[in-house]
């Protein structure tokens, strides 16, 4: 029961975190709705990639190595769903627009 608490609220976190940076997005790159859709799914993705690593791992080296492979993957996929200037500005304000504060 317990296991299944933990993983309940992790997934919960991972979902705020999700829909949190989504949002970020949407207002400071002023997001279609279709595009919203995509970055949602994507993120998600990107998240689930980041809570394996974290599950499936232990080694701290590991787990920095995969966490940090998984985000480099964020702007080419990012690319492919925003225009160019929306792509630029992304790149001018993405500590803000990415860190979990």
């Amino acid at each position: 029961m317990t296991c299944t608490v933990i993983a309940s609220a992790q997934s919960m976190q991972s979902e705020y975190y999700v829909i949190k940076i989504t949002q970020r997005l949407k207002d400071t790159l002023s997001l279609t709705r279709e595009q919203v859709s995509d970055i949602y799914q994507l993120n998600q993705k990107l998240q689930y990639a980041k809570d394996s690593v974290w599950k499936y791992f232990t080694d701290e080296m590991l787990i920095r190595n995969g966490l940090q492979a998984v985000e480099n993957k964020r702007d080419s996929l990012y690319g492919t769903i925003f225009t160019t200037e929306q792509l630029i500005l992304y790149k001018e304000k993405k500590i803000q627009l990415i860190s979990n504060k």
